[in-house]
């Protein structure tokens, strides 16, 4: 579908990001970048599409980030 193809097409905002880009920013591995995107995914925080990553919980990833300190 449309939406699977553009992960901001439901509304988040979607980021021209790969997870190898995001893996380098974060300094981690590609394999843990993907995991960690799976994990977040599978909360419903973020979707993944070709080459680009939906924020669709800002407010859950933020109260992540707060709880870890």
């Amino acid at each position: 579908t449309a939406a699977a193809a553009d992960p901001g097409a439901d509304g988040g905002a979607g980021l021209p990001l790969t997870q190898a880009d995001l893996a380098e920013m974060a300094n981690v591995s590609r394999h843990t970048a993907n995991a960690v995107l799976g994990q977040f995914e599978h909360r419903g925080w973020v979707r993944l599409g070709y080459g680009r990553i939906a924020l669709l919980d800002e407010a859950g990833l933020r109260d992540l980030l707060a709880a870890d300190g």
